[in-house]
């Protein structure tokens, strides 16, 4: 990183208009909107601007890195680096290197300290520290550039232009092996000092060419120079070329100037400048990434009323005149055409361009929407995702939206990635292929549109065999940073006891951050566990859920399996009843609707049961107030802009109305839980004070998720507890009682079915153990659906 941009770079973070507020931030969603799959995806500027000039992207966001010092002291490191190499090749006595570069540091933090880079030419003086200094602070064991420079260093910082000056100008006349690891700084400083803006650029220029020439550049002077040089130039092509060149070498500040001239190019240069511009291709590439990069996504409908001045026509008459055809970046240009809705120009020019790069390929997917051409539109999304796949950084993901093209550079070109791979998930739910739908869907990070698929447009076969194709195995991958939760949760969260797991402390205190395989599989457990196929379920169950789901699963078995009876039997039901209260969320949710746990069940899902009934299209209309006022429901479309596309098909609609569970409302598991509770009570004999405390307890459990329910329980509990303490005051109430404890354990459980705490060092199993159960004869009533 160059060291002397730091303050620049946090004055980036600082003043970009698109910097995020304040969260929550969600990822995004595309079923949820109805012509998502026409929409302009996002584009990281930076991310595409590192891959045209060849050079690593980085694994930070290098526009608002922070934890480093932003004072000119940040680069004494680098020079020490510098001095360690030179007197190693030396074969110097290490203890001499130690205290040379000692010294050294002291008397550079003496110069340097609290002396910040500012974008003036000349740097501020430092006369008061510079005092503290002794003449020509580094002796001749120094190497004589070295030491003559940080002479001229003091000598400026005391205001003595002219005689540092003086020093820099004969470390530039020694032959090069005497001035390489100086000659760079000095003529740099030449430049900062010089008089005048002509005599300042050939100085600039002399820095490039001493680096050219052998000179080392520990703190990146040689790309800072490039953007000096831009600045002081009055040739626009020039200007651009010399921003990218030092972009290109590492300095990071020129992305800044990068796009304001690109858009000043368009602005208002000559005809004779576009010209030259057009025919330049590394110009023309740089103003068709930003027009791209300034018209991306994720947005509405593309406008029908665009600016003519973003994209001037003058412009386009240059690049069809002068730029060489098949244009290799052409199809930059088409997508900017397209986000403005100038279609019939967009399709034009991506004729224009190369046909097989993935932005040509991509967006001819998006014209094949437009005409309803939903095979040919899979093929050519089809051939963008595997010639990126086959690239390096391939790494699609999800990301909330927290940053624009300035910040969370890998972030957005992740999201680059995963909306290519979200607008073939819609393609494949268009054409009624739901696997691929899933797939492609979970794997771009569109979590919450996959989890509507899984739950409720695949059956659980279909499911089943899914999960075991292309997550055959739990993945112990990280989880991408793709969600609001990533900072609280652990990816890795302890292992939950059976033993202590419904004690006060313990109840629900599971969060895991999942990657799209292992969600996928958590998914189809807790599928299966609600459909009672709980020997299916536990291979599939996160590793951290594996005892408390066994023990769960042999609770069930004991209570199916008719050796147990009366008070033993209730008992039996009554610890299962509450790990299903306790532990629902966790072991038998649903993703999607309705308990939302794709945003840990804390956020309410997308309302894509009610939206895509609507086979052409949906719109949200209030009633009642305005918009955060209003009662909001969503009726067919009216427009063209709430038209679907591709279309909500029949069976997509079919399948979304089959009951998938047995008590459709959020917290359903506490109703399941419930009715675990009521047939415990029903072996339990009238006026039992433990009876009367059973039906206080799970009422309560249901009073707000299922008032009917509820409602059930406290009126047989008036009837069979009559004459209990607690059925007298629930009377006088006219309700549950709250303030007495809930019911605990009811005598009775065998003990072999309740577990032993674990002990400390306790591992958890090997989540790839091979826990395959034998075949059962469950039968899915939607196989065929």
């Amino acid at each position: 990183m160059n060291l002397r941009v730091l303050p620049g770079l946090l004055a980036w973070t600082f003043v970009s208009p698109f910097a995020a507020a304040c969260g929550p931030f969600f990822p995004d969603t595309v079923l949820d909107k109805p012509q998502a799959a026409l929409d302009v995806p996002p584009v990281s500027y930076l991310a595409e601007l590192h891959r045209m000039a060849g050079t690593q992207m980085p694994e930070t966001d290098e526009m608002s890195r922070s934890g480093e010092a932003s004072t000119a002291l940040a680069q004494i490191p680098a020079e020490v680096a510098e001095l360690t190499r030179y007197w190693t090749e030396k074969n110097a006595d290490p203890a001499d290197i130690e205290r040379l570069t000692f010294h050294y540091q002291d008397v550079r933090r003496s110069m340097l300290g609290g002396l910040n880079y500012t974008a003036a030419r000349r740097f501020p003086t430092q006369a008061e520290s510079m005092r503290s200094l002794p003449e020509r602070p580094l002796n001749n064991e120094y190497p004589g550039e070295v030491a003559d420079y940080v002479e001229a260093a003091r000598l400026y910082g005391l205001g003595k232009n002219d005689e540092a000056r003086a020093l820099w100008k004969a470390i530039l006349d020694r032959p090069i092996s005497e001035r390489r690891l100086r000659c760079v700084w000095a003529a740099w400083m030449l430049a900062q000092t010089a008089p005048d803006d002509d005599e300042c650029l050939t100085w600039y220029e002399r820095v490039d060419k001493e680096a050219t020439a052998g000179g080392t550049d520990a703190i990146g002077l040689g790309p800072a120079s490039m953007s000096k040089r831009a600045r002081l130039s009055s040739d626009p092509i020039a200007k651009l070329h010399l921003y990218f060149e030092g972009f290109r070498r590492g300095d990071a500040v020129d992305v800044w100037e990068l796009r304001r001239c690109s858009r000043e190019l368009l602005r208002s240069a000559s005809a004779e400048d576009l010209s030259r511009a057009a025919a330049d291709s590394w110009v023309r590439q740089l103003v068709h990434l930003d027009l791209q990069a300034n018209l991306d996504g994720p947005r509405d409908e593309p406008s029908s009323k665009p600016d003519p001045s973003l994209i001037p026509q003058a412009w386009l008459d240059a690049v069809r005149q002068h730029a060489q055809t098949p244009l290799p970046d052409g199809a930059r240009l088409a997508w900017a055409l397209y986000s403005l809705g100038r279609f019939d120009e967009a399709h034009q020019w991506l004729d224009l361009s190369v046909k097989e790069s993935p932005l040509s390929l991509w967006l001819e997917a998006k014209f094949d929407l437009r005409a309803g051409k939903l095979d040919k539109a899979r093929d050519h999304l089809g051939a963008a995702i595997r010639i990126l796949e086959a690239q390096k950084n391939w790494d699609p993901a999800n990301p909330p939206q927290r940053g624009y093209w300035a910040g969370n550079l890998r972030e957005r070109f992740q999201k680059t990635q995963g909306r290519l791979l979200a607008d073939a998930g819609l393609v494949a739910l268009g054409r009624e292929d739901y696997p691929s739908a899933l797939q492609f869907l979970s794997q771009g990070g569109y979590a919450a549109d996959a989890a509507y698929v899984a739950e409720h447009l695949l059956s659980t076969s279909s499911l089943l065999k899914h999960v075991k194709t292309v997550a055959p195995r739990f993945s112990d991958k990280p989880a991408g940073k793709g969600d609001y939760f990533d900072c609280y949760f652990d990816s890795t969260p302890p292992e939950v006891d059976p033993a202590t797991c419904l004690e006060p402390n313990r109840v629900g205190v599971y969060r895991w951050l999942k990657n799209p395989d292992n969600r996928l599989r958590y998914e189809l457990a807790r599928r299966l566990a609600r459909e009672d196929r709980l020997n299916e379920a536990v291979p599939f169950m996160p590793p951290q859920l594996d005892k408390v789901f066994r023990h769960y699963a042999a609770l069930d078995r004991a209570a199916k399996s008719g050796r147990y009876k009366g008070s033993v039997l209730a008992a039996i039901l009554w610890r299962q009843a509450k790990i299903h209260r306790w532990w629902g969320a966790q072991l038998f949710s649903t993703d999607s609707f309705p308990d939302n746990g794709i945003y840990e069940w804390d956020f309410p899902f997308p309302e894509l049961q009610d939206m895509r009934t609507f086979r052409n299209g949906w719109a949200m209309e209030w009633s009642g107030g305005s918009r955060y006022q209003g009662i909001a429901r969503f009726v067919a479309a009216r427009t063209e802009q709430e038209k679907a596309v591709p279309l909500v098909r029949a069976e997509e609609i079919r399948r979304l109305s089959i009951p998938r569970l047995k008590y459709d409302h959020r917290y359903h598991y506490r109703s399941v839980a419930a009715d675990l509770a009521w047939n415990a009570a029903k072996l339990l004999p009238n006026d039992d004070p433990q009876l009367a405390l059973l039906y206080n307890t799970a009422g309560r459990w249901v009073e707000n998720s299922n008032p009917d329910m509820a409602d059930r329980f406290y009126e047989t509990m008036l009837k069979r507890c009559p004459n209990t303490e607690i059925a007298g005051t629930a009377i006088t109430r006219r309700w549950f009682v709250r303030d007495v404890p809930p019911l605990k354990e009811l005598s009775g459980l065998p003990a072999k079915l309740m577990p032993k705490p674990f002990e400390n060092g306790w591992k958890p199993r090997d989540p790839n153990e091979n826990l395959e159960p034998e075949p059962t004869d469950v039968t899915d009533p939607d196989e065929n659906r």
